[in-house]
């Protein structure tokens, strides 16, 4: 009768395990449909910024695929290997804190992205933006 009563108990806690998963695995994917839903409804509400970062991140992404023959060094070229240092970490880190985020839920993506947008913010774009603006006032002067 021992042997009985442990298997039926066993069969039991196994049945309460099943369902516990069976509801936290439900839970999660109501978790990730409502954070897509949100992603979805901040795209159609803010379409515009939305594009600009898109266009931004493209136009990062291609300077840094893009090869180009070797020039030589001048401030221009310093300030935009330091914007691609400054990416590649940004995009590492991204890419880290995806592959943690895809393990966990919904909000994790949401920290991990929060998170990247504050090391974005504190690049100073001064340090790019200078080199050019001097570059274009010399191509005006010359024109003119």
């Amino acid at each position: 009768m021992d042997i009985e009563q442990t298997k039926e108990n066993l069969q039991n806690r196994a049945t309460a395990f099943a369902d516990d998963l069976k509801g936290r695995a439900a839970s999660m994917q109501e978790g990730a449909g409502e954070a897509l839903h949100r992603a979805d409804v901040y795209v159609r509400e803010n379409p515009v910024p939305v594009i600009l970062g898109a266009l931004a991140l493209g136009f990062l992404v291609g300077v840094l695929v893009r090869t180009s023959e070797p020039t030589p060094r001048s401030r221009w070229n310093d300030a935009r290997e330091d914007a691609e240092d400054h990416l590649r970490d940004l995009l590492s880190s991204l890419a880290k804190k995806g592959k943690k985020a895809y393990k966990k839920s919904a909000s994790a993506v949401r920290d991990g992205i929060s998170d990247a947008t504050d090391a974005a913010r504190n690049i100073d774009l001064d340090d790019y933006t200078d080199p050019v603006t001097s570059w274009l006032g010399k191509l005006w002067k010359k024109v003119h």
